[in-house]
């Protein structure tokens, strides 16, 4: 790994992916996770055009919106950008990557997909990850009065078992059942708008529910979870939580992650057309947004490669062994 300092706070970094076959990478790789957690490491996972959207925006830019579940946030009442979502615990830089893969994936199912093109033609189309500190975090929320709360497992799949779908389908619901379960018995002593008829009627019809009416008793009970449990539970994060929900519109403007990273270019990839711009000018946008923020631009894509949610695969594995150099 070569370290480059390219101004003030901003670094320039190429790595050296670890061999997750070696036992001793694999090692040092588990402990890193290890100690960034244990360190209080929260993550968001996003693209520059989304990143960086304020700056963007005062610079003139039009930024087209990437979202992946936007109608399931947003009938939960958790939609960006009014509620900000950063992982939490071993898998949160995985998450991250994850996501940034799901939103990369999302581009090739668009014909002649140009997306956001203005601003990868100048800046490149870059993966990137924001990282928080949760003691930090905390501090500045409660200080600013602004709403937050932790969990154990994301409420909109919790919501897809409580509507019925099918786990053999999709297998990874298997590990939300234990959190649903707390969902569905909250909800039938607490929540006034219950109705046992609206649960687990399958994800076909539930689907169609939604796009019909805007909603399902599961979301107008979940919604009621969200603000009525876990908003006034004490303490706020758990240490066992995975996500933490900031619900105040405040946050995405107002936001000052402790590091940012910043991917390499892959816009010809997804365009076809191959940016002129530099790292250096990518960094300089983002010190623009980012004052106080640490700034480091990576050889690394930051798009997890397995497409898997909670594993450490070399890329992540690599991450791991920068933030443990640099935080």
């Amino acid at each position: 790994m070569q370290i480059k300092e390219i101004g003030k706070n901003a670094y320039r970094v190429d790595c050296q992916q670890p061999n997750l076959n070696c036992l001793d990478d694999q090692r040092k790789s588990i402990d890193n996770v290890g100690y960034l957690t244990s360190s209080g490491v929260l993550t968001y996972g996003g693209f520059n055009h989304d990143c960086l959207a304020r700056t963007l925006l005062e610079r003139g830019y039009t930024i087209e919106p990437e979202e992946v579940c936007g109608s399931d946030d947003m009938s939960l009442g958790l939609r960006m950008p009014d509620v900000w979502y950063l992982n939490k615990g071993m898998a949160a830089l995985s998450i991250a990557t994850y996501y940034n893969n799901i939103v990369h994936q999302k581009a090739f199912e668009v014909p002649n997909f140009v997306h956001n093109l203005t601003i990868a033609k100048d800046f490149g189309r870059r993966g990137m990850v924001e990282i928080y500190i949760q003691d930090d975090l905390e501090k500045e929320l409660n200080s600013k009065n602004m709403d937050y709360f932790g969990t154990p497992a994301t409420i909109t799949e919790c919501v897809r078992i409580l509507e019925g779908w099918c786990l053999k389908e999709y297998p990874r619901l298997n590990g939300y059942l234990t959190f649903s379960d707390l969902m569905k018995t909250w909800s039938q002593e607490n929540a006034p708008m219950y109705d046992e008829q609206g649960w687990f009627l399958g994800r076909k019809k539930s689907k169609q529910l939604l796009a019909e009416t805007g909603t399902t008793n599961v979301r107008d009970c979940a919604k009621h979870f969200w603000k009525n449990y876990l908003l006034k539970k004490e303490p706020r994060i758990e240490s066992n939580d995975v996500e933490i929900d900031v619900v105040d519109p405040r946050f995405a403007t107002e936001r000052s992650p402790h590091t940012i990273l910043i991917g390499s270019d892959i816009s010809e990839e997804v365009y076809g057309v191959k940016s002129p711009s530099t790292d250096e000018r990518m960094v300089e946008l983002a010190q623009q947004q980012y004052a106080n923020s640490q700034i480091i631009s990576l050889d690394l894509r930051l798009i997890k490669s397995d497409g898997i949610k909670t594993t450490l695969d070399s890329e992540v594995a690599a991450i791991t062994n920068v933030l443990r150099e640099l935080i």
